[in-house]
């Protein structure tokens, strides 16, 4: 049950760790976005002010003109309120385009920094997807005996030499001992000899 939550917890972080690259990446692409799109209302902010005073310059000029010739002027009053006018409103444009572009630059900055986080997080991710793997991998090899075929431990036992036990039973001579695993060896009274005792073999005793 371990190995398995820790499964599902690097599952939830790894899949964490992609959703926070995606958005990071995303934050970025549009923090890039935004910086241009306010690079470009700032030029045409700048390009609306020129205008606005070319605009100004030209309805001063035309005053002056129309001040000058008061038969002509007529019309040429009409152009200078008109070229008053439209220098009003780009002047107005130019100032709502220097506004966006400054919004602009601010919500760049902050998906940039917005961006960087996601990366950090990103990166936290990843070395908590890590420490879970590497936990993972550390359960795994806690449970390696318990998935070892029994194979193994039985090739174990034929390679190892097989020594006779014995069991040296209180009352028989010395040299005379049963084997532990005859199925005819019986104590005294029809029960089975116990299974630890000294085994004499030999006039030498062993411990077993």
């Amino acid at each position: 049950m371990v190995v398995w939550s820790m499964v599902v917890w690097s599952m939830v972080v790894w899949s964490m760790v992609v959703g926070g690259l995606v958005l990071g990446a995303r934050c970025l692409v549009l923090g890039a976005r935004c910086l241009v799109l306010g690079a470009r209302c700032l030029v045409l902010g700048a390009w609306c002010l020129v205008l606005g005073a070319w605009c100004l310059v030209l309805g001063a000029w035309c005053l002056v003109l129309g001040a000058w010739c008061l038969v002509l002027g007529a019309w040429c009053l009409v152009l200078g309120a008109w070229c008053l006018v439209l220098g009003a409103w780009c002047l107005v444009l130019g100032a709502w385009c220097l506004v966006l572009g400054a919004w602009c630059l601010v919500l760049g900055a902050w998906c940039l920094v917005l961006g960087a986080w996601c990366l950090v997080l990103g990166a936290w991710c990843l070395v908590l997807g890590a420490w879970c793997l590497v936990l993972v991998d550390r359960g795994s090899k806690a449970t390696l005996p318990l998935t070892i075929p029994c194979r193994v431990f039985k090739s174990s036992a034929k390679d190892s030499t097989y020594h006779p036990m014995g069991i040296a039973l209180q009352g028989v001579l010395q040299g005379q001992y049963t084997l532990q695993g005859s199925p005819t060896a019986r104590a005294s009274g029809g029960q089975r000899p116990p299974t630890a005792g000294r085994q004499t073999n030999d006039r030498r005793t062993h411990r077993f």
